[in-house]
This record gives C-alpha cells, structure tokens and sequence, in this order.
C-alpha cells in the first residue's frame, strides 16, 4: 500500500477453533470440538512519530456442519486497537 502517515492493509487466514457447547438441567451433556475457519478483513496504521498505532477488523466463520457461512452459529467480528514502540 501507499507509504506516508496513514496506511491501510487488508489480512485473511485460516484458522482452527475449539468449540465447546453445553447442555443445561439435569443430566447436561457438554461437547467440545476443533472446526476449521476462514478471517478476512483490514486495518490502518498511522505513524505518530516515534510510535505508531494501528485499528482493524476482521470477520471469523468457523466451518460448521451447516457450511461455511452459518451465522446463527459461529461468526465473530473482533476489531484490534493497537500501539507500536
């Protein structure tokens, strides 16, 4: 990307998530399980002299047996702020 101040940049990747899921009442039955994913997203890095400091986002689907996009199961969107020093 463009060098100055302010850069953007774009990140994706794959992944492998534990996930546990459990039961309530008498007799709960819990069951955990490694499910492969996919992340994509982006960011921004802005040079603030002698430091920097960057935000991004970015969109995790965990492969579920209802396909690779389901998201009523497993979707998670976390956004990173950041400082470099």
């Amino acid at each position: 990307m463009p060098a100055g101040p302010i850069r953007p940049y774009v990140i994706a990747g794959l992944g492998a998530y534990g996930i546990k899921t459990a039961t309530e009442g008498p007799g709960g039955v819990s069951k955990s399980d490694i499910r492969f994913g996919i992340n994509g997203g982006g960011g921004v890095t802005m040079n603030l002299g002698a430091f920097s400091a960057y935000v991004e986002g970015r969109v995790d689907n965990v492969y579920t047996d209802a396909g690779v996009i389901d998201a009523s199961k497993v979707q998670v969107v976390p956004v990173t702020f950041g400082i470099v020093f």
